[in-house]
């Protein structure tokens, strides 16, 4: 016992005296040993709370890989507490963070700490940008996982976008651009916290959605799933029929108008399926309108003008694509061969002539709202303005 004390008491000693490398592996020796002894926890922890980053990634490393023997101990809640001060150019030490915490995940309880200590590093560390992508990149696990769970992520979504912080809404962006790539894109606000927003409240958050959700299925489903709140006639209709009509709707009539019909089925129950037809309807009816409109060919561009601002657009789309294939795995991957004339291509190996393989072509398309296309600057202006939003505003 006392040769443990002596080696204790050098240890602290070295953290506190020494600078460079050997204070650097004193910290990293007594943050290996605080899932066993609590005869750092005091000198570890102060550290931490005043913002050495040395203590926290060492803290990170034992929230990982000692997950089991810390939460025994009971001081995992107290070192998540303290990791928002761990600065992002850490980057092993967030890695670290991110599976700690995803591992934590494993039991529904942990979420909420999860949560808030993901919530105060955005605050402390996020970007101020319409879409800061770097949050997700770090927290890819944690993400992974809290998006698979209903509860904890539909309160994440709600509390973050109608957040005072604008760092919150910015790494939601983020989030949610990364998971529409490999997860479902049915998201729902939280029923509980939509019950306690003012109608102003419901405004900010119409316009948060707009200014922060630019996935068309991500929007749809955020702002269908606001139909859970109660009362949802009185205080949801008015701002969800200007939010699907006006806004949603103007730039993708054709999927909105099918999500409300689908909607207007499975909701059939809640008695929402008059209003989601009545949204439908008054979609198709400004879309026929605009349709049967006149065309005056007075308006449009001479031919000549258009022949040329369609070579000069196609060439910008090659190089723009050539420059994108530059980085591309396949292309890396793969070796390319140019064929000059056919339909199918075959190999020659070993002086012997391979089967043919028939040639197909490959695309992918995405959905662009309608005021990209036509006025691209006017729409960036608009989702500034909802970006810039205050929740007094009405």
């Amino acid at each position: 016992m006392e040769s443990i004390k002596v080696v204790v008491q050098t240890v602290t000693d070295l953290i506190q005296r020494e600078q460079g490398e050997l204070r650097s592996q004193a910290i990293r020796a007594a943050a290996g040993a605080m899932h066993v002894v609590e005869a750092f926890d005091s000198i570890l922890q102060r550290l931490a709370l005043d913002g050495d980053q040395e203590v926290l990634s060492a803290a990170t490393t034992a929230l990982f890989l000692k997950a089991k023997e810390l939460r025994a101990r009971g001081i995992t809640e107290r070192w998540l507490g303290l990791m928002p001060a761990l600065r992002p150019e850490f980057a092993g030490a967030i890695r670290h963070l991110d599976h700690a915490m995803a591992q934590l995940l494993s039991e529904r309880a942990n979420s909420p700490i999860v949560v808030s200590t993901l919530s105060n590093w955005v605050a402390k560390h996020g970007q101020k940008v319409p879409i800061d992508s770097e949050t997700a990149e770090l927290f890819d696990n944690t993400l992974r996982k809290l998006s698979s769970m209903e509860g904890p992520w539909s309160s994440l979504l709600t509390d973050w976008l109608l957040s005072d912080v604008v760092k919150h809404p910015a790494a939601l962006a983020g989030m949610l651009t990364q998971i529409s790539h490999h997860a479902c894109t049915d998201l729902k606000l939280d029923k509980l916290r939509l019950d306690d927003l003012s109608v102003e409240d419901l405004l900010f958050l119409a316009r948060r959605l707009l200014g922060y959700v630019h996935d068309r299925a991500q929007l749809t489903s955020l702002a269908l799933s606001m139909l859970k709140s109660t009362e949802a006639d009185r205080r949801i209709y008015p701002v969800l029929y200007a939010l699907l009509v006006d806004e949603i709707g103007y730039d993708y009539p054709g999927s909105t108008v099918k999500a409300c019909r689908t909607a207007a089925e499975d909701l059939a129950a809640g008695g929402h399926k008059e209003f989601l037809l009545q949204v439908a309807g008054a979609i198709d009816k400004l879309v026929e309108a605009q349709t049967n409109l006149p065309v005056r060919n007075e308006l449009r561009p001479p031919t000549r003008l258009r022949r040329l601002f369609a070579r000069a657009r196609a060439k910008q789309m090659n190089e723009s694509f050539e420059t994108a294939s530059e980085n591309s795995i396949f292309r890396q991957i793969a070796t390319q061969i140019t064929i000059k004339a056919g339909r199918g291509t075959f190999s020659y190996r070993d002086a012997t002539y391979g089967p043919s393989m028939k040639l197909a072509s490959m695309s992918h398309s995405i959905e662009l709202p309608r005021r990209e296309t036509f006025d691209p600057i006017g729409n960036s202006i608009r989702h500034f303005g909802f970006r810039l939003a205050k929740r007094e505003e009405t």
